[in-house]
């Protein structure tokens, strides 16, 4: 199969399938069915790209980083991305109180 051909308006994913990671990241797969899209998880990134590459999927919603590695490293450059992020997340590190070595290792690379 070939890449479907299609329209895809990132406001309005109505009918669309849009592969994700199993489990997704923040609130994507939410994000995506509110917008109309047929969300198929998938067992990780790099199978949402093939299953699109191959035609079974309208799309794909990544990490923008893991996006961009995929698609250098594996895809050739072979896909763009369609709009701006749909979400931007904060994501914290947390360790136990009890582990000080961890706390005066980590704080400072992170700060």
């Amino acid at each position: 199969g070939r890449p479907r051909r299609v329209t895809l308006n990132p406001r309005d994913l109505s009918g669309r399938s849009i592969g994700v990671q199993r489990g997704g990241t923040g609130n994507l797969i939410a994000l995506l069915r509110a917008r109309g899209a047929r969300v198929v998880e998938m067992e990780d990134d790099a199978a949402s790209f093939a299953e699109h590459l191959w035609g079974r999927l309208d799309g794909v919603a990544a990490e923008v980083q893991v996006a961009d590695h995929l698609n250098r490293t594996r895809f050739d450059g072979a896909f763009v991305p369609l709009g701006d992020p749909l979400e931007s997340i904060q994501v914290v590190c947390l360790v136990h109180r009890d582990r000080r070595d961890l706390l005066e290792r980590l704080n400072p690379v992170l700060a």
